[in-house]
């Protein structure tokens, strides 16, 4: 039996995998986002390239807005980015393979 992979075709599946899982922490992040006038919601963006992705926000008060336990949000929480990963952590991994079984 002679299993014909096609290295490429995967590699571009895991890549699209990646970036469909970084779109659904992005979501989940945004939801999690402190909303006071929308600002750092809409800044949350995606990267990737060469199998990886990231989500991340550019705003210089991001990472405070982020780490500081002490602030109280009407609208979103502390610790908003990481809690996203932790919480979308199953169903990012199913995206991946997803993907990458689509190309198999």
């Amino acid at each position: 039996m002679s299993l014909n992979i096609n290295l490429a075709a995967i590699r571009a599946a895991a890549q699209r995998g990646l970036d469909d899982a970084a779109e659904v922490v992005k979501q989940e992040a945004i939801e999690r986002t402190p909303k006071e006038t929308g600002a750092l919601r809409n800044d949350c963006t995606t990267h990737s390239g060469d199998l990886e992705a990231a989500v991340s926000y550019s705003l210089p008060y991001a990472v405070r807005q982020h780490e500081e336990l002490g602030y109280r949000h009407e609208h979103g929480e502390a610790k908003f980015l990481e809690n996203a990963v932790i919480a979308t952590r199953q169903t990012v991994g199913q995206v991946i393979a997803q993907a990458i079984r689509s190309a198999l």
